[in-house]
Formats: C-alpha cells, structure tokens, sequence
C-alpha cells in the first residue's frame, strides 16, 4: 500500500488555477452550441431585431402569442397589406404589427359571429379563397427559392397528398407537364383572385387535382376568403387622387364615410355619381371574372349570342367552338363551372361590355351578407342572436377576427408546437425529400467505413504477417499519402473518375478516399503486438490463411479497427470538399453540401435548425463510443 502524502502548497495552488480554467474553457466550447440551438426556435424576425436569443414570451402570454399568431399566418413574403385591410390595424414596413385591440373572450357575439362565419365558408366555391393563405402557418424561418417558398401546413399536406397518391415526383411531373425537382419544390396552383383576370385555370388538371384535394382534406375555417371589400379599399388607396387619404375619398366618391374600415364594395353599380366611375372601373378591369355573376335575362343572353358572333367570325366558327349555333349557347351567371378556355375569355370579355346594371361583384362578403339575410332574416333577429346592436346587414363586415380568434384557441397547442418545431420541420422536409441529402450522407457513411475498415485491415495485416522485405517500404509511401489532404489529389482524382463515369454517385466518394495510410499504420503496430504464437498454434490446427486473418488477427484487433471505423464515419459524415467537387447535382448533394447551399438562402433561424440536426449524429456517436477512444489510447496486451 502506497503511503500517503498531503498535497503541497505549490500543488494546491496549481489545481485552483487549473481547474476552474478548464471549466470556463469547457463551458466556452459549450456556448455555440447553446446559441445555436437557442437560434433554431426563433423566427425571422428575431434575426432582424439583432437578438442574440429568439423572442419566445408569447409562449407564456395569451396576448403575445395571439400577436404572434396573426402575423405569421397573415405575412406573405413580408407583406401584410392582407392584414392591414382586414383588420383596420397598422403595420410597419416590416410587417410588424405595432397594436392590436384587445383579445376578445370567446363569448356571446364574438363566439356566434365565428361560428356563422365558418358556416358561410363552408358555402363559399373555392373559388373564393386564397390558395397562398391557407395555411396554419407560414414559415418565416425560411427565404423563397426554387425549393424552399413559404409554406403554410395546407400546403405541406398539398405536397403529402401527392407523394401519397403518386409515389414519386418523377410521376407527377409526367401526368401534369411540370417540372419539380422534388416534392418540397411543388407550388400551390395559382388559382384567380380579385387581381387576376388573365388566363383560364378552370381547364387545368393540375388546377384540378389541387380542388380535388382541398374538398377531400382542408377545413375550410382555416382558409382566408377573397373580400371584396378589402380589394376596394385597396384599390382605393392607391388612385392618384386620392393617395390614402379619407378626406380625399369622400370628395371623390362624394361620400360621408368616417373611417376607411367604413367603405364597402357595392354588389351592384351605385347610382350615377362620382362612385360609379370608380365601381364600373374596379369591377370591369380588376376583379376576377369567378367573382362577378350576371343578371341573365332573354335581352342579355341574346346580346351575348351576337357578341359570340362579332367575336369569332361567324356562326360557323361559334359552332366549332361550342359545339352547337350561337342561337343555342346560354350565357351562364357566372363563369366558375365553364368547361373550356374558350368559354371563359367569352365569358371574361362579354362580362367588361355589359351593361354595368346587370353586373354584380361577389367577393366573400358578398355571401357572407346573403347567409345573414337567409339565416336571420332581419337585423334584429341577428342583434338577438348575437347579443349586441345590428344596425343593418350591409354594415356587418366579415368576421375573420372573430373566426382567426377561434381557431387560434382551439387549436393553441398545435400552433405552439408549430411555433416552436417549424424551422425543424421544415429542414426535415429539405433533407429528406427535396435533396437526399440524409439518405446519401447515410450510405455513404455505411459504405465508406466498411469498405475502408476492410482494405485497410487487409493491407495492414499482409504487411505485419509477412516479412516482404523491400515492400515494407511501401508503407512510407502510404503514410506519406496521409501527410497530403485529400484537396491536393481533387484535380487527377476529379479527372479520372470523370474518364471512368463515375462524377455524382457513391463510389465518386467512396474510392480515392478508402485507402488511408494513418489506418493502416495504426492497424499493422495492432497486428504487429498480436504474439507469433497465436497463428502458428492455429497453423498446427489445420487453419488456412484467411482463417487466420478472420479467427486471430480481426478479433485480438477488434479495439483498433473500432478505432478505425469510428474515424472513418466520422470523417465521411462531415467530409464536405471532397463531396461539393464530385458531386455536384442536387439529387447527389451530401449534408454538408446541403447546408454549404442553404447559407446562400437560408435564414439564420432555419440554419440553426439544420445544423443541430447535422450535429446529432456525430454526437449520439461520440456518447456511445467514447469508451472505444479511450481503450485505443493504451498498449495492447496479450
């Protein structure tokens, strides 16, 4: 037993200095990994605001997270103009919303209005919607390129559709005529809204395949009604005349309105006046022919008969058109069931001609006005309902507050999780479907350390086997190799598996790098410490070479070919150079690359997200193999 001796001063002193250094280092590795994973829950307007850590209060604060809630299921692209007009609340150029109304409680009026709200969106065409905003949430951790746009849930479930209902994209692409790189990559059809009068969707089966699916899986509650009288006001705003100012409108419309939220787009043409200018303009040029409708009458229709024929020509070429004379085509009230490009731009052109009488403009809250009338009747059977005054159905405006209000409580713990999970969820999708870059920095992981543990044990255990004389100096020149970084090779490398065909796929990876000298150094002073003894006594038993190799060497090795292969998937997992320069398409790209690509686009919260992802392999690794590095570092002993 040895004898006990008390630490010296000196000693003491050193210990002190030493080991609260070590901590402080040790925490100092620690902090980019905290402040990255901290940066994963944030969003886009953390980065801008220059916070160091993501703004995460509104988890905790009802009003916050209400706050927070609307803003990112109302911006598009930075915009919330949406919101402004529907709302009547301010935003600044950022798309911050700067003050709210108080959070309604969901009770009487409030909780009544959302639910009739939602009972009218359930009767509204599709049509009527904006198929951007039909997502929970948009995610704003991510910019818009070519695979990663904002996206909201309808639309991650749009692009789960598909790969549920065709498989790959390669076969969506083939019955639609498009041309997506992968599913990630799928865009939302651009159905008409109150800005569109171009083109003919209703044709399209790729418009139709995205109806289909809207009718089969979204909830309409969560989908943001095209308004009319939003696109009014909008409208409005912008006129030279009248540049946004309240005064200036009602000396153009000759109105007395007291607030912009006040000013409603007529369903029919007011009476002449200043305002019917403005209303035969916005209607004939700006709203989309799916929201107008037409009061037919023999007069109208016969009208529409011979404007087919100015049109076109002659009764001849209406014929070949619609199949029968310009006599018998009826001219529908609306265009949302036409069955032909032809009889849509008929219908859109006809429609900038008629009479302004016989037009009427059915945004949402034109329907929403017609529900109330057919469900109460009139006012003050609402106001009884509802609990507060109703002074006339033309003044109710659309309920989206009172409908966003309910969604957001009924479903706050999906939004938190959302919230919180969004950037990750969205990078999950980019590894797995829009690059592979998970599936390939996987196999290339499994195959490089394979095949390298195997060639490299082969070759260590021929040269400390056998005494070759000369050829032992082959092994300088394979540790010579291993002073020169793999980028020295890239150009003869690069040009030879060019010659050979093999640029962007596995073995591009995987052959100039699976022969490394450093293992097989470290391999053969294994099977050089392995006592001669051991393969003679199994020599005398009859074994063969191979079974020496297999029986002796790899299990009395096993501690440092764990070693090796350990390196060895560590290095292929983060080997980035090497992967960018041969494999340079998408549908090749290795994690590393990925995330190389994604610091071009990428916002930093998004970022975040993908590299704590990319860490957490190497680091479930390193916990379960720390031992394994440790019993490398001794001597073996036999």
């Amino acid at each position: 037993m040895l004898p006990f001796r008390r630490a010296a001063i000196h000693e003491k002193v050193v210990q002190a200095i030493v080991y609260p250094v070590t901590l402080v280092l040790a925490a100092m590795v620690l902090v980019p990994f905290v402040m990255t994973l901290a940066l994963s829950f944030g969003d886009v307007d953390d980065f801008w605001a220059g916070r160091k850590w993501p703004d995460l209060r509104h988890l905790r604060n009802p009003g916050r997270f209400y706050i927070h809630y609307l803003a990112t299921r109302y911006d598009y692209w930075g915009s919330m103009t949406g919101f402004d007009e529907l709302y009547g609340v301010q935003t600044d150029a950022a798309g911050t919303i700067l003050a709210l109304p108080a959070v309604p409680e969901l009770k009487g009026a409030w909780r009544k209005r959302a639910a009739d709200g939602i009972d009218c969106l359930r009767l509204l065409p599709w049509t009527h919607f904006r198929p951007l905003f039909t997502g929970w949430f948009y995610y704003r951790g991510c910019s818009a390129n070519d695979f990663a746009a904002f996206t909201g849930l309808t639309e991650l479930d749009w692009k789960r559709y598909l790969k549920a209902t065709y498989g790959t994209i390669e076969r969506v692409n083939a019955k639609f005529g498009t041309t997506f790189i992968s599913f990630p990559s799928v865009k939302v059809p651009g159905l008409a809204s109150l800005g569109d009068r171009s083109g003919f969707p209703a044709a399209d089966p790729w418009l139709a395949e995205y109806i289909a699916f809207l009718k089969t899986t979204v909830k309409r509650e969560r989908c943001l009604p095209l308004l009319g009288d939003a696109a009014w006001r909008g409208w409005l705003r912008v006129q030279p005349e009248i540049g946004g100012d309240l005064a200036r409108l009602n000396a153009a419309l000759g109105g007395t309105y007291p607030a912009w939220s006040d000013v409603t787009l007529s369903e029919t043409v007011p009476a002449p006046g200043p305002a019917r200018r403005y209303w035969e303009t916005f209607v004939r040029t700006v709203v989309s022919p799916y929201l107008l409708e037409l009061k037919v009458t023999p007069g109208l229709e016969q009208s529409f008969q011979k404007f087919l024929r100015g049109r076109h020509g002659s009764g001849e070429a209406v014929q070949a058109r619609y199949g029968a004379p310009p006599e018998s085509v009826r001219l529908p009230a609306n265009a949302r069931d036409l069955a032909s490009a032809t009889a849509y731009a008929d219908w859109d052109a006809f429609s900038r001609e008629a009479p302004a009488e016989v037009i009427m403009a059915r945004g949402a809250d034109a329907w929403w006005r017609q529900f109330l009338r057919e469900k109460y009747g009139t006012p003050e059977r609402a106001a009884e309902a509802w609990g507060v005054p109703v002074p006339g159905f033309d003044a109710v405006p659309w309920p989206q507050p009172e409908i966003d209000r309910l969604d957001w409580a009924n479903h706050r713990f999906e939004y938190t999780r959302e919230v919180l999970f969004k950037n990750y969820r969205r990078v999950w999708s980019l590894m797995t479907d829009a690059t592979s870059s998970l599936l390939n920095t996987a196999l290339f992981a499994i195959v490089f350390t394979v095949l390298s543990v195997a060639v490299n044990a082969g070759a260590a255990y021929v040269l400390s086997r056998f005494g070759l004389g000369p050829i032992q100096m082959s092994l300088v020149f394979f540790l010579a190799l291993a002073a020169f970084p793999i980028e020295a090779m890239a150009v003869p490398n690069f040009l030879l598996l060019r010659n050979l065909g093999l640029l962007n796929s596995l073995w591009a990876l995987v052959l100039p790098t699976a022969v490394n000298g450093y293992y097989i150094y470290l391999l053969k002073s294994y099977f050089d410490a392995i006592p001669r003894s051991y393969y003679e006594e199994a020599t005398l038993e009859g074994a063969s070479e191979w079974r020496l190799f297999w029986f002796v060497g790899i299990p009395l090795a096993a501690p440092m070919l764990a070693v090796v292969g350990l390196y060895a998937l560590l290095w292929s997992y983060a080997n980035f150079m090497w992967a960018l320069i041969v494999c340079q398409q998408r549908a090749h790209w290795t994690l590393p690359v990925m995330l190389f690509n994604m610091n071009t686009w990428a916002a930093t919260p998004m970022l975040a997200a993908a590299i704590m992802i990319a860490v957490l392999p190497p680091l479930v690794v390193f916990i379960f193999a720390h031992r394994t590095l440790q019993r490398s570092l001794a001597l073996p002993r036999f």
